[in-house]
């Protein structure tokens, strides 16, 4: 299988929450040999930088035109038509995923897609591939107050805990409560607090991944499940564990405050699994791997389909070949081509007038992206007549021209 080492990547989500597709193609483009657009189309409630926003049906034609691979973040808008298929990874980053798993997993079965979760709790619970979020190093933003102080900052108050998270501060620790600032001003107030309080249910999000950037410990729980699953792909838990009661979080909270090397080896914990498994370098190249893979996949089947289903009748170049050696015609005839339907894990189709079959399983030796080209094994179905040669096994290679 050839493909292109560094290929062209358009990151693309309806909302981009938390700026990850954002601060993905960041990684990409200064981490690896790609480069990558990223797209959202609403505005950010909470100031969240982006690269392009909302663009128009012609400008997302040529982003897409432009792309090798697409990677979707969630979900995001029907395109404009005339567009083709596209490998395509797609990162689920939580509830969306979560309240209809089965529409989500048969819409990529059925497309090809490569499928990851930004979350630890999908990929526990629900087996998707772990894609983490990112974020890059945020110590500027570092200037901690001389009185011990811990942050929370939920979006969903419920989900987060926040309401024991207040309770459990009460008396025990000053606590800045961020909420509904942008995105800029709440680094800022992050910054000035020793320890950040982050959630209960789901492990930890992008909360957790900015504290561990700026050096400040984290608290947090989950499930049983998930809890597990973080162990063991760190070998350890990143964050202080809460069961995200009152008494729990009080109690984590005062260990942090009074015992010194409870606290800087907290700090160690978190600085090493964010530096194993969010920083830029890390995220990009495992983004990369998915790529790769979704090119593969995508080549090995999706785009036989793009070439022989979806043109319909069309003008193709022709080579046969036998070994490495091109025979006959030497890819000088131009020849219609028509795809004939599917039967028992093959793929059948018409060209010059012979009809032919390739496997859906490995249909692929070769491909050529700068010229769209495919070498399938094919086999000739034709019934051989008395005397009549024929191609019964070998290679083509299709151009479209």
């Amino acid at each position: 299988m050839k493909y292109k080492k560094n290929p062209r990547v358009l990151i693309i989500g309806e909302w981009d929450f938390a700026a990850c597709g954002y601060f993905l193609s960041l990684a990409v483009n200064q981490h690896t040999g790609s480069k990558a657009r990223s797209i959202r189309y609403h505005p950010s409630t909470l100031g969240f930088p982006y690269d392009l926003q909302a663009p128009d049906d012609d400008a997302l034609r040529d982003l897409w035109k432009r792309a090798d691979v697409v990677h979707i973040h969630d979900d995001y808008r029907p395109l404009p038509a005339g567009l083709q298929d596209k490998p395509t990874v797609v990162t689920y980053h939580g509830s969306l995923y979560r309240a209809s798993p089965k529409k989500y997993d048969d819409q990529a079965r059925a497309r090809g897609w490569v499928q990851t979760a930004a979350t630890l709790d999908l990929c526990a619970t629900l087996g998707r591939r772990w894609m983490p979020d990112t974020r890059p190093d945020l110590s500027k933003y570092v200037n901690r107050s001389p009185a011990f102080k811990a942050c929370h900052a939920p979006t969903k108050r419920k989900i987060k805990g926040t309401d024991a998270v207040l309770m459990a501060c009460r008396k025990t620790v000053d606590l800045d409560l961020i909420e509904n600032v942008p995105w800029e001003q709440a680094l800022v107030r992050k910054g000035q607090c020793w320890l950040t309080i982050d959630q209960f249910q789901l492990g930890y999000g992008c909360n957790a991944i900015e504290a561990w950037m700026m050096g400040q410990p984290v608290i947090a729980g989950a499930p049983k499940e998930i809890l597990d699953k973080i162990a063991r792909t760190a070998g350890y838990l990143p964050f202080a564990h809460s069961d995200g009661s009152v008494a729990s979080i009080r109690a984590v909270i005062e260990r942090l405050r009074d015992d010194g090397a409870f606290y800087v080896e907290a700090q160690k914990l978190g600085k090493a699994y964010s530096g194993r498994f969010h920083s830029m370098p890390i995220v990009a190249n495992l983004a990369l791997g998915f790529y790769h893979e979704a090119i593969e996949a995508f080549y090995s089947r999706g785009a036989v389909y793009a070439l022989l289903k979806d043109i319909g009748p069309a003008q193709v170049r022709i080579q046969r070949q036998r070994g490495h050696k091109v025979v006959e015609p030497a890819g000088k005839d131009v020849v219609m081509i028509q795809y004939l339907g599917d039967n028992a894990g093959w793929v059948l189709f018409e060209a010059n007038g012979h009809k032919y079959k390739f496997s859906k399983l490995r249909p692929v030796q070769a491909v050529r992206q700068e010229d769209a080209s495919v070498l399938l094994r094919v086999r000739d179905v034709r019934r051989k007549a008395r005397g009549q040669k024929r191609m019964a096994k070998g290679k083509l290679l299709f151009r479209r021209v």
